[in-house]
Order: structure tokens, then C-alpha cells, then sequence
């Protein structure tokens, strides 16, 4: 059975997010992004835990938990000035 009308993800970082979708058949999958900041509180933790599900026609996914790494790096160029 296809999957129709516009997929709604529920994210605990980005909120709610809808996937323009008209037909999804059996075993085809569908792609919606969004952006999340890592703010100064994911770096002090260390990681940022994201949780999400979709929904389509009341029916929701199973969610989803993934904990990231939350690390600032810096690039620095070294230099020697010669005086």
C-alpha cells in the first residue's frame, strides 16, 4: 500500500518539519532535512542527543535516538616572525 499526502517529522532539536510526498510505494524512501546549531550547552555536555519520528494519516514511526559528539575545533596556522 502506497503511503500518500505530506509526511510530518517531529524532532526534538528542529521542531516540525513536513515532507511534500504524493506517493510513496513499498520499500522507497522519502528525504526532508533540517539544520540544528550546536549551542554552547551541547558543547559543555560533550554530546547532543536528537530524537525524532514521522507521522503520516496518524500514524507514527518508530523514534529514533542518536547521541553525536559535541566538540568545538579551531584551525590555527602556526607562524615564526623574524625580527
Amino acid at each position: 500500500m502506497d503511503i500518500s499526502g505530506n509526511i510530518t517529522v517531529k524532532d526534538n532539536r528542529t521542531g516540525q518539519i513536513s515532507i511534500p510526498n504524493t506517493n510513496l510505494a513499498p520499500g522507497k524512501s522519502i528525504t526532508g532535512t533540517a539544520t540544528y546549531v550546536i549551542k554552547q550547552a551541547d558543547l559543555d555536555v560533550g554530546s547532543v542527543t536528537n530524537s525524532a519520528y514521522a507521522t503520516n494519516n496518524n500514524i507514527n514511526s518508530n523514534t529514533v535516538i542518536l547521541t553525536v559528539p559535541a566538540m568545538h575545533t579551531t584551525q590555527s596556522t602556526p607562524t615564526i616572525n623574524l625580527e
